[in-house]
C-alpha cells in the first residue's frame, strides 16, 4: 500500500522527473504520480483539478516561472495549495533559496536533488508527523 494517494512533480528537467518518479514508484510512495516540465501547465492542471495532490514537489530554478513565482501565481489564482504538502527541490546550494523556502508559508519542506529512496522515506516520516 502506498504512503500517499497522489504526488505532483514539477521540474523543467526531464531526467530529474524520470529519476524522482522511478524512486517514488520503487518505494511505493504514491498511487498516482502526475508529472509536469512546465510551470504554466502544472498551474492550469491545479486550477482545474477537483483532487489536489497530497504532495507537490516544485523545482526552485525553472525558466519562465521559477518555483516561488509558481507558488505566488497559484495563490493568486485561488489554487488551494494549503491542502497539499509543498516540497521545494533544487540542485542549487544557494542559502538564499533555502531561507526563502523556510520562510514561505506554503512550503513544508526543502530538499536537494536528486531525491532518492532514503530521502523519500525520511520525508514521509516528517510529513506524516506534521498532519
Amino acid at each position: 500500500m502506498s504512503t500517499f494517494t497522489s504526488v505532483l512533480l514539477l521540474d523543467d528537467n526531464e531526467d530529474d522527473n524520470f529519476i524522482h518518479e522511478r524512486y517514488i514508484r520503487r518505494v511505493e510512495w504514491a498511487e498516482e504520480i502526475i508529472v509536469f516540465e512546465e510551470a504554466e501547465l502544472a498551474l492550469d492542471y491545479l486550477k482545474n483539478t477537483t483532487e489536489m495532490p497530497q504532495i507537490i514537489f516544485i523545482d526552485v530554478n525553472m525558466p519562465v516561472m521559477n518555483g516561488f513565482q509558481f507558488l505566488d501565481k497559484a495563490s493568486e489564482a485561488g489554487v488551494p495549495l494549503s491542502r497539499a504538502q509543498v516540497v521545494m527541490v533544487t540542485s542549487s546550494l544557494h542559502p538564499d533559496d533555502c531561507q526563502r523556502a523556510a520562510e514561505h508559508p506554503l512550503v513544508n519542506e526543502y530538499l536537494n536533488k536528486p531525491i532518492d529512496a532514503d530521502a523519500l522515506n525520511a520525508l514521509a516520516a516528517r510529513l506524516l508527523n506534521q498532519v
